[in-house]
């Protein structure tokens, strides 16, 4: 319960800095945006096969998997505007750092729309393997110690700037050299981002199913009654939807970035012989600590007080 507050407090330290700086918020506006152009652009294919093919049975089966590729094309696109997000956050907990410049949301997707479509391709895959093995497989010294953290690959990729590869390559290092103070899921911000994402897209067909109901039923009415009943729907879906993946895609950004840049940090003390302790950005130090206190400066010790929490936290 201890991991699962401090990662709900983490949350609201990150969604009060985005109130904080605006220049968060505009990732928000590129998925909102985005949603928008892919709402009506999945329209098309919909009203075509609504129009063309009425209330055959495969039509509706294909409307669908129309609207199964629409929400998975919203997804691609939420961990696309959290790339900016990445490197917004990653200048705004730097001591010093400025802001990166404000690249297009076009240039973004130009420069790593394949390599996030290939991440989040492999992800199932990686949690699941990772899952199995934890569950049901004894731990084998040749399982790789980087899959755990894959959740650092794409702000390695917005931050430094690199393919696919090259971040696991990045991440590989990190792991290697014994950077991560601990792993990515010590602390279930990703859970709750995903469990909060996964339930708007629930409320989204709930909502998006009664409202299409209630303008008309669409197996049986007329074809334009029933392309503006789906449409209708579809908006719901897809409103809910983008809200629960901005949070989901913000959260998990906030916090893998921020435990990259404490790898960073520590990187660097590794270099100094006798220096200091690196020290953790400061919202993980207020997330960690028992008694934060808005507007601190980081503590040095904080998530290292407990003994076997450390323990736990940063086995590789």
């Amino acid at each position: 319960m201890q991991r699962l507050s401090r990662a709900f407090r983490f949350i609201n330290l990150s969604f009060r800095m985005a109130l904080k700086h605006g220049a968060l918020q505009k990732p928000w506006m590129y998925l909102s945006l985005g949603g928008i152009i892919l709402t009506l652009l999945w329209l098309l294919p919909i009203g075509v096969l609504i129009r063309w093919l009425g209330s055959w049975p495969l039509a509706w089966v294909l409307v669908g998997a129309a609207i199964v590729f629409y929400l998975w094309s919203l997804m691609i696109w939420g961990e696309l505007t959290a790339l900016r997000t990445a490197q917004i956050f990653a200048a705004l907990i730097q001591e010093g750092g400025g802001l990166p410049e404000d690249d297009p949301a076009l240039a973004v997707f130009r420069a790593y729309g394949r390599e996030i479509l290939l991440y989040v391709l492999a992800v199932p895959g990686l949690n699941t393997e990772i899952a199995f093995q934890e569950w049901f497989a004894k731990p084998s010294p040749s399982q790789p110690a980087w899959k755990k953290a894959h959740p650092l690959i794409p702000p390695i990729i917005a931050l430094k700037d690199l393919n696919l590869q090259g971040a696991i390559e990045a991440l590989k290092a990190i792991v290697g050299e014994n950077l991560l103070r601990f792993q990515p899921g010590y602390l279930p911000v990703a859970v709750v981002a995903r469990g909060v994402a996964w339930i708007m897209v629930i409320l989204g067909f709930i909502v998006g199913g009664f409202i299409t109901v209630r303008i008309a039923d669409p197996l049986f009415a007329a074809s334009w009654r029933s392309l503006l009943a789906v449409s209708a729907g579809l908006g719901a879906v897809g409103v809910l939807s983008l809200a629960g993946m901005a949070f989901s895609t913000f959260s998990r950004a906030c916090y893998h970035t921020a435990l990259y840049a404490w790898a960073l940090a520590v990187q660097e003390a590794h270099k100094v012989p006798g220096g200091a302790a690196a020290v953790p950005p400061e919202i993980i130090s207020q997330a960690m600590s028992k008694n934060p206190i808005p507007g601190s400066g980081p503590d040095p010790v904080a998530g290292v007080k407990d003994k076997k929490e450390e323990s736990d936290a940063t086995e590789t």
